[in-house]
């Protein structure tokens, strides 16, 4: 099995990460995994960004906070995961 290469992307608005996601996948074809950190400070959550590039790679990862979440409502986060798939 050959591994997989991930890139990293900040989460910016959904036409900024798609049109970084594009010029990386022209340029590097083998990337099929993207990386979104979740920086409070931008507008745009990494579970949102994630689903902005659902359409161009199979595997999203994003990152989530513990702090953002009702750990006691676990369908909270599922249903968050499932709207932005």
């Amino acid at each position: 099995m050959v591994p997989g290469i991930s890139i990293e992307l900040v989460p910016h608005a959904a036409e900024e990460i798609t049109a970084e996601l594009k010029g990386i996948q022209d340029q590097f074809p083998k990337v099929d995994t993207v990386n979104i950190p979740d920086i409070v400070r931008l507008p745009t959550r990494s579970w949102e960004a994630c689903g902005f590039c659902a359409t161009m790679l199979k595997r999203r990862i994003p990152h989530l906070r513990a702090c953002d979440f009702d750990l006691e409502n676990p369908e909270q986060l599922n249903q968050i995961m499932a709207k932005h798939q």
